[in-house]
């Protein structure tokens, strides 16, 4: 990644590739595919750019979006820039499994403090979301 400017993440299902993180440590600027698992992650034209993908619209439009992003970034060196140093917030939260582990731990001490059952909707999706990003940081 060191010799990268640019890293390109489009998958084609809702995940986390662990590369994405492993490339924003090493200074690269991330365009990524506009799925939810990114929401948290990548704030477009913040940190990174996201572009439409095929389901969200037609794949014409999601090829010339991530040439237009390709051809922007590589023409504006202080965008890339700006996007990497706000990429190191985003590492310090997301990308570190000890935070990860220490958010988990509060999390779980604030479930068993709580005099009621929490909701098994939300406290099951926040702890899958919670586990798979925990996961995610060590493989």
């Amino acid at each position: 990644y060191h010799l990268s400017d640019v890293v390109v993440s489009i998958p084609r299902t809702d995940g986390m590739p662990v590369t994405l993180f492993d490339a924003m440590a090493c200074g690269v600027a991330p365009v990524v595919g506009d799925l939810p698992s990114y929401d948290q992650i990548i704030v477009h034209e913040r940190n990174g750019l996201r572009i439409p993908l095929p389901q969200n619209g037609s794949r014409e439009e999601s090829v010339t979006a991530l040439a237009n992003a390709l051809i922007r970034l590589r023409k504006e060196p202080e965008t890339r820039a700006a996007f990497i140093e706000a990429g190191k917030t985003v590492l310090h939260q997301y990308g570190i499994f000890e935070t990860q582990m220490e958010r988990m731990s509060d999390h779980y001490y604030r479930l068993a403090a709580q005099r009621q059952k929490p909701s098994p909707l939300l406290s099951a999706r926040h702890f899958n979301e919670t586990v798979y990003k925990m996961l995610m940081k060590v493989f």
